[in-house]
C-alpha cells in the first residue's frame, strides 16, 4: 500500500488557538469521533491482561501546537510476578497492589503511540505496541487542527489512516522585510518514513509551497 502525503499550502492570517492548560499539555477540543476499538494492543503474555479504558479519552495540545488523542490502557498482572516495573517514554512506573494484582494504567498517545516494555526483575517479559486497524469504524480519521484554518491547507493520500495535524507561524528576516513560514505537524498511529521513523514529522512550508513524502504503514507495506 503506498502512501503519498501531499501539502499545499497559502499563507494569510494567523488564528490562535484556545485551549485549557493543564501542566506542559493543553485539554483542547474534540472535532473527530474516535472508536477505541480501532486501536488494536498487542503483546504476547497471555497471563498478561492489557485493555483500554473505555473513557479515558482525552485531546492534549504539546508543545508544537500539535493536538492528539490519548487513552489510558490498563495492564494487569498475575500474583506470580514479582518485581515488576514498566519503561515507557523514559521512565520507570511500577504497578500497585489494589486488589489480589497488581496493575497499572498509564496514557498513551494514540496517533504516536510508544511501546510498553514490562519487566520482572532485570529479565523484559513482555510488551505492548498499539496498532490502528487496517478497516475502521469511524468515516472521519483526520483531525486537521484549527490552528490550520486560516492557511489554504490539502492533505491527500492517507484518508484511510488517522492523523492529526497542527501549525504554528513564524517569520523570518529582519523587521520590516520578514516572510512567513508555517510549521506543521503531522502525526498517525500507522505511518513511518522508509527508515522506520515514527512520527510526529515536521513541514516548514513558505508561501505558496508544496511538499511530498512516502511513507509506509506499520506492517512495512508501501
Amino acid at each position: 500500500m503506498k502512501f503519498l502525503i501531499l501539502l499545499t499550502l497559502i499563507i494569510s492570517n494567523f488564528a490562535n488557538a484556545q485551549t485549557f492548560s493543564l501542566g506542559k499539555f493543553s485539554i483542547g477540543e474534540s472535532r473527530i469521533k474516535l472508536d477505541l476499538g480501532d486501536f488494536l494492543i498487542q503483546h504476547k503474555d497471555a497471563n498478561i491482561k492489557v485493555e483500554w479504558d473505555i473513557n479515558s479519552v482525552q485531546w492534549i495540545r504539546n508543545e508544537n501546537n500539535l493536538l492528539s488523542p490519548r487513552a489510558l490502557i490498563h495492564i494487569s498482572f498475575p500474583d506470580n510476578l514479582s518485581n515488576l516495573h514498566l519503561k515507557y517514554l523514559g521512565k520507570s512506573i511500577f504497578p500497585v497492589k489494589l486488589t489480589a494484582n497488581y496493575e497499572s494504567k498509564v496514557y498513551v498517545d494514540l496517533f504516536n503511540p510508544e511501546i510498553i516494555q514490562i519487566f520482572s526483575g532485570s529479565n523484559k517479559i513482555d510488551e505492548v505496541a498499539i496498532f490502528a486497524k487496517v478497516n475502521k469504524s469511524e468515516l472521519t480519521k483526520q483531525f486537521i487542527d484549527f490552528s490550520c484554518s486560516p492557511y489554504d491547507l490539502k492533505i491527500e493520500g492517507i484518508d484511510d489512516e488517522y492523523i492529526s495535524v497542527g501549525c504554528k507561524l513564524s517569520r523570518l528576516g529582519s523587521i520590516g522585510s520578514e516572510t512567513p513560514r508555517l510549521e506543521i505537524s503531522l502525526s498517525s498511529t500507522n505511518l513511518r518514513t522508509l527508515n522506520n521513523s515514527p512520527s510526529p514529522y515536521i513541514f516548514y512550508l513558505d508561501q505558496n509551497s508544496s511538499a511530498d513524502i512516502q511513507l509506509k504503514d506499520n506492517i512495512g507495506e508501501i
